[in-house]
């Protein structure tokens, strides 16, 4: 067996690898980080000691333990790397644990790294992996309708046959399994750089086995490079014909909607309540459809409720019902509903989170743990190069007071 400090060391070089992305520079106390892994302080420092021994800490007498400047690998035989806006947000947390659990029964370790909604931040990351090729990555888009400056860095990705899996939906112009060129390429001055770093991985093809490892690849790719890259994404435009058709069984013929323009999610739930409300012989005005962006969406996560009045002032009158992107923004606008005495508006949303549960809002969900297993389903069947297509999730009618 394994002693644990050696389990420790591993999952503190992927947090030294995050704390390095982040720019934090001190670790934790020692107190902290034996609460954290449930064990004594001297299996803590005995795994210090092996961090220290490589050169990626330094212990200050009286201060504690930082990260040296020396850069944390990937280790790419086994790290899966997840580049996300924000890990710690709505439904990533339980997303996160539920897919690293599955994936260290794998001998796969994932990593998260945030971008905070910078395209910079992003292309940062993107040309860590250039740098240091892990076995495959997760690539959460920010802003998947409008054009971004980062499509030739994936695309060098792909050509190194690191697998590109994508959560929800791909840039416009990208590549999955099913389309093949990015139109534009990507250029550095550091191209050779990237050349010298990069260096193949050997693995076999273990089914069902306890690991799972990349097969060998290289910086020129392979005859298969297209096919180890796909989009996990769900079903949005039936999900909101699905809500749709709820709240005119309910009797609503007006409904509202409240949905993000620059994310494909946003404009295929959009595009389910139109259709749905043709269907239906429902009166359909896009005036009652506010379409919002990703700034507005962060000036809600920092309490700015700029864009929800906007909403009820300007799109909410006439209608009795309301579908909203997520359920956190329909918790925040029923807070502001209740408080202006327009509490009888029906409010419904999507993702069946934590929100919806507490506040009772009807809303729309997969399976429990759906999403992090057909990921890690993904990535298993790409790593050993089985053949397996995504399809796109459906989703479960969790109706409540709310409607």
């Amino acid at each position: 067996m394994t002693p644990k400090y050696r389990d420790i060391v591993n999952k503190l070089e992927i947090k030294l690898l995050q704390m390095h992305s982040d720019g934090q520079k001190k670790l934790p106390s020692e107190q902290e980080l034996c609460r954290a892994f449930s064990c004594s302080r001297q299996t803590i420092r005995s795994a210090l000691g092996i961090l220290e021994d490589r050169g990626l800490i330094t212990k200050r007498r009286g201060s504690g333990s930082y990260l040296t400047d020396i850069p944390v690998s990937f280790e790419a035989s086994n790290k899966i790397l997840f580049i996300t806006e924000d890990q710690d947000e709505y439904i990533y947390p339980d997303l996160i644990a539920s897919l690293r659990k599955l994936l260290e029964n794998r001998n796969l370790s994932l990593i998260c790294l945030n971008t905070g909604g910078s395209i910079q931040t992003e292309r940062k990351h993107l040309e860590k992996v250039l740098l240091e090729p892990p076995a495959a990555v997760i690539l959460d888009p920010l802003r998947d309708t409008i054009p971004n400056p980062n499509l030739g860095v994936i695309e060098e990705i792909r050509k190194m046959d690191i697998p590109v899996i994508y959560l929800n939906s791909a840039y416009t112009g990208g590549s999955t399994s099913f389309s093949t060129n990015i139109g534009s390429k990507y250029s550095s001055t550091s191209d050779s750089s990237y050349s010298s770093s990069s260096r193949s991985k050997s693995g076999s093809q273990i089914s069902g086995s306890k690991s799972v490892s990349p097969t060998s690849r290289s910086k020129t790719g392979s005859s298969n490079s297209c096919s180890r890259s796909c989009i996990v994404s769900e079903d949005n435009k039936g999900g909101a014909s699905l809500l749709v058709h709820h709240l005119a069984e309910h009797g609503h013929r007006n409904i509202a909607g409240l949905f993000r323009i620059d994310e494909s999610r946003g404009i295929s739930r959009y595009q389910g309540c139109i259709s749905a409300c043709l269907d239906l012989g429902l009166p359909f005005n896009e005036e009652s459809y506010y379409l919002y962006s990703s700034s507005e969406k962060k000036q809600l996560l920092r309490n700015d409720n700029g864009m929800l009045l906007r909403f009820i002032e300007k799109h909410l009158p006439g209608n009795t019902a309301v579908i909203c992107q997520n359920d956190l923004i329909a918790y925040r606008l029923i807070e502001l509903l209740r408080s202006k005495n327009l509490g009888n508006i029906a409010v419904a949303s999507f993702d069946n989170s934590y929100y919806a549960k507490n506040q009772k809002i009807t809303s729309l969900g997969h399976k429990e743990n759906e999403l992090s297993l057909v990921l890690f389903n993904t990535i298993q069947s790409i790593l050993t190069h089985q053949n397996y297509t995504p399809t796109p999730l459906t989703w479960t009618l969790h109706p409540r007071t709310s409607t």
